[in-house]
């Protein structure tokens, strides 16, 4: 397999990544509690918010159930280009029985190079690498062809109401291409319309 080589904004896109920063705002979200329920990410998102401000990137909180709210941060980039949107959820299920784990669950602990937590994985690891990834990009200065957002939402573990689905529905989510956060075994999946449930009555 051939492996093409980085350009040299690539590169240098990357080496301005301090793992350092990844790590803590990660930490940082974990030890917020979001789990559902009640599924509260008041304090989780303004994690984010205050990164993005501190950065001088532009985002909007939007809520419809005040405890539940999403935040939303645009690059902006061409005007009529297309919209790229990375998506990641920011609430967790809940931790269950605590004197289970090896780690304070809310912790964040570091150890082995692996981050520990409730959410470590599902999904505030995906939250902290979009939103750096946008960072990274807003700092260089980059003009983009389109426009590059992140959607943090909340309420992914209890059904998506107040999150994705409220968001598509009042059209603050209008995507082009989307790149979803969600853990599938640390591959790359391609996939163009959600699941379907059917009821099935058998006489």
């Amino acid at each position: 397999m051939m492996v093409k080589e980085l350009s040299l904004m690539e590169n240098r896109l990357l080496d301005s990544i301090q793992e350092s920063e990844v790590v803590g705002l990660l930490q940082a979200l974990i030890q917020e509690r979001s789990d559902f329920p009640p599924g509260d990410c008041r304090t989780a998102v303004s994690i984010v918010s205050d990164k993005l401000t501190q950065e001088g990137v532009h985002s909007d909180i939007l809520a419809q159930e005040k405890h539940q709210p999403n935040i939303i941060a645009t690059l902006p980039g061409r005007v009529g280009g297309p919209t790229l949107v990375y998506h990641a959820h920011i609430d967790t299920v809940p931790a269950g029985d605590r004197a289970a784990w090896a780690h304070d669950p809310f912790s964040g602990v570091v150890e082995d190079g692996h981050i520990y937590g409730r959410g470590a994985g599902d999904d505030k690891s995906s939250v902290a690498a979009q939103v750096m990834a946008l960072v990274v990009l807003a700092r260089a200065g980059i003009s983009l062809d389109g426009q590059l957002q992140v959607a943090v939402v909340s309420d992914e573990e209890s059904g998506a109401h107040q999150g994705t689905r409220w968001l598509r529905d009042n059209k603050y989510l209008q995507p082009d291409f989307l790149v979803v956060g969600e853990q599938t075994d640390n591959q790359v999946a391609v996939a163009e319309r959600v699941a379907c449930g059917i009821d099935l009555t058998v006489f």
